[in-house]
């Protein structure tokens, strides 16, 4: 069962990668392309394409929930909020969509606040030697 999801995702990837076959003024087809990047961990090709999406549909709060999350990833803290802030502005009824950001950012900043610690932990006994 598991092969099979592998290759209805790669196949899916594919088929989104052949924007001659697509409308290019479609934003959902660059909304699409940037989830099959994301999910192959390729960020900062994801964000180009839900940047895109964006340029072509302002007004929906998913492509910023999807770009909210890739920058979080990319550990582009600035970029996320301003995403969450959009989100907020364009469907400030559903607050799902912002804890989808808001959620993810906090566990990165979380984890970089203790990486942060154990960095100023490490040098104070370092000093001490």
């Amino acid at each position: 069962m598991k092969k099979e999801n592998t290759d209805i995702n790669q196949n899916a990837s594919k088929s989104y990668k052949q924007p001659k076959k697509l409308n290019v003024n479609d934003p959902n087809h660059y909304f699409n392309l940037g989830n099959a990047y994301f999910e192959q961990q390729e960020y900062n090709i994801a964000v180009k394409y839900y940047e895109r999406a964006i340029e072509l549909d302002s007004a929906n709060a998913l492509y910023y929930v999807n770009l909210g999350i890739t920058h979080v990833k990319l550990k582009n803290y600035e970029e996320a909020i301003e995403c969450n802030e959009q989100v907020l502005t364009l469907n400030s009824k559903n607050t799902i969509l912002f804890n989808y950001i808001d959620v993810d950012l906090d566990n990165q900043l979380k984890e970089a606040q203790d990486t942060i610690l154990v960095g100023h932990l490490d040098s104070s006994l370092e000093s001490l030697d």
